[in-house]
């Protein structure tokens, strides 16, 4: 789990610009436009989130990194034309740290709401906050952290494992269910590799205040959540479907 940061408030000085220099800009911006595509000028948080792009050979998984761009409103975008090396690259140099440094996006930079993707048709560029006296020191996740495990259904296709199943592969008898019989599953994976520093603990159960958007109560840590996207429309568009 990643820690979320509040964001940094800058202020900018703004100086007169010539009209005709303000139209070449535009000019520039509109002539490659996309229909679906608008200037993005929000500040967000640089996020790297690992993407299961399905098994390579039966029995494996290969996995993805993409670089992501998360607004203060909790809206959470990918941004294209990101290659791999470069975001591992600066993880390792410690230039980008998901969930902390501030994204900085060229002037033309162009979001599609439509697909949940950014273009930013330029060098993107990360922002860190300076620690007086001494470096930079990276929050510390650890203790007791409480998990909600949400499966999906969405237009078109639904998360095959049952709730049971899904809270079973997460937190196993911890999660309070009877038969419980995964013995390795993600809390005890955690617990053991930070050395009992850190534990996931399944949300208590909760009904549903309205039954009038589906899904379903919250039981034994996992819930069931109905959403009119189509699975086709990708998982950035999925994941704030989910979330909003």
């Amino acid at each position: 789990m990643k820690p979320r940061h509040s964001f940094v408030i800058t202020a900018a000085l703004f100086f007169p610009v010539k009209a005709s220099l303000r139209r070449t800009v535009a000019n520039d911006r509109n002539r490659y436009r996309n229909p679906n595509e608008s200037a993005y000028t929000k500040q967000c948080k640089a996020l790297v989130s690992e993407i299961e792009e399905g098994p390579e050979k039966e029995g494996s998984v290969s996995w993805n990194q993409e670089l992501n761009c998360e607004t203060s409103g909790g809206e959470i975008f990918t941004i294209e034309d990101t290659p791999l090396e470069w975001i591992q690259s600066n993880l390792a140099s410690n230039t980008l740290i998901s969930g902390d440094s501030d994204l900085i996006l060229p002037i033309g930079a162009t979001v599609n709401h439509d697909i949940g993707k950014i273009k930013p048709n330029g060098p993107t560029e990360f922002r860190n906050r300076p620690v007086k006296g001494k470096r930079r020191k990276l929050a510390v996740v650890q203790g007791v952290r409480t998990v909600l495990v949400v499966r999906v259904r969405a237009s078109g296709g639904e998360t095959t494992q049952s709730m049971a199943a899904l809270a079973d592969s997460v937190f196993g008898a911890a999660s309070g269910l009877a038969n419980a019989n995964d013995p390795v599953n993600l809390r005890s994976q955690v617990l053991e590799c930070s050395y009992n520093k850190l534990e996931f603990v399944p949300l208590t159960d909760r009904t549903r205040v309205t039954q009038n958007f589906g899904g379903s109560d919250i039981v034994n840590g996992a819930v069931t959540v109905d959403v009119n996207t189509a699975v086709s429309e990708g998982h950035t568009v999925m994941r704030n479907a989910i979330t909003s």
